[in-house]
């Protein structure tokens, strides 16, 4: 019955998305009595059948937990995360070698783009990666990367290359953010407990409406003498020859070690406590409670965080206009011979 369910589902998924002619849908599914078009995203972006400008559908509890690379110019559509019951997921290690992809509503065990040549215009949306973001090696140019409304819970590093252009909005981040320049890291919520700065190397980049903390009990030492709180440890490069615009930010850091060259954020020594509600999934506890000081502070009068902005954060990760079971009643028992099925189904249209 399961199964009845979720391909009447991907039918209608896949419906709701033929509107352009031209570009072709795809069922993916790691079962061979699913009777998907391809067993992996490896198998599908490698087959002469797929194109250019394609959408590759996940089917729920498609798992792939080997290494898959994406060789084309695809969109990638999971069925989301579900973080209230992660029952069915999709596991993959992704590598993005092809400009103009798009990746959305997926549960990744890491991501990387890299490629010997230009990589650009890559998207991803809605995804949760339980590992990290890499971008970039000695070989490749990276240029427009969107990460919006994600939540990552390890880190997001550009290790080597040239990577340029890069937009983090919206997003949940449980890691550190190493060496970007010319990006925009605006309405993310950054917590992490790592002894040193949150956000490091970070040139040429517009930092605002985060709310960035650093949730370490730890103390710095100066050779034997102790210095202070790793929480006051968030952003690492302050000065304006840095060429960094960081307003409208609520930090972790005290007010005795703000930032001179940025005086238009707040320095309150900020706890989670503090600023969220802390009830609820690991991601819904990041909305904000009543008299937080990230309401209203951002930019614009929006609040500071993840779920204020452009892209608001989606609970769940679930796909643009793609329909979901929010909840299913079945009875125990069969009457008359039938099984009595209750579903509760919603589109997320926002």
């Amino acid at each position: 019955m399961k199964r009845i369910l979720f391909s009447a589902m991907a039918a209608i998924g896949l419906s709701l998305f033929s509107n352009n002619v031209d570009a072709r849908s795809w069922r993916i599914n790691s079962k061979p009595e699913a009777k998907a078009n391809f067993l992996s995203i490896e198998k599908a972006t490698s087959s002469s059948d797929v194109l250019n400008g394609d959408t590759l559908y996940l089917d729920p509890g498609c798992l792939l937990t080997s290494s898959q690379q994406v060789r084309k110019s695809v969109t990638i559509i999971g069925t989301g995360y579900n973080l209230k019951n992660v029952t069915e997921e999709t596991l993959i290690n992704l590598h993005i070698t092809s400009s103009n992809v798009k990746i959305e509503g997926c549960y990744l065990n890491s991501l990387y783009i890299y490629g010997g040549k230009g990589i650009s215009n890559i998207v991803i949306e809605r995804c949760k990666v339980v590992g990290s973001i890499n971008l970039g090696d000695s070989y490749t140019t990276i240029n427009n990367i969107k990460i919006n409304s994600c939540y990552i819970s390890g880190e997001l590093i550009h290790e080597r290359g040239t990577v340029l252009d890069v937009d983090i909005s919206n997003c949940i981040i449980k890691g550190r953010i190493d060496n970007f320049s010319y990006s925009t890291f605006t309405n993310n919520t950054i917590l992490c407990s790592k002894k040193g700065a949150l956000l490091t190397n970070i040139q040429n980049s517009k930092i605002s409406n985060n709310i960035i903390l650093n949730t370490s009990t730890e103390y710095a030492t100066d050779g034997d003498q102790q210095t202070d709180s790793y929480s006051n440890y968030t952003i690492a490069n302050v000065s304006v020859s840095d060429n960094n615009t960081i307003t409208n930010n609520v930090l972790s850091t005290d007010a005795s070690h703000a930032f001179a060259d940025h005086p238009d954020n707040k320095f309150i020594g900020a706890k989670p406590e503090d600023v969220f509600t802390m009830q609820g999934t690991e991601e819904e506890r990041y909305r904000l409670k009543a008299d937080s000081p990230a309401k209203g502070y951002g930019y614009n009068g929006c609040d500071c965080g993840a779920y204020d902005g452009m892209f608001p954060y989606v609970v769940s990760g679930h796909p643009h206009f793609l329909p979901y079971v929010e909840n299913a009643v079945v009875s125990d028992r069969p009457i008359d011979g039938k099984i009595n099925v209750k579903l509760k189904i919603k589109v997320q249209n926002e």
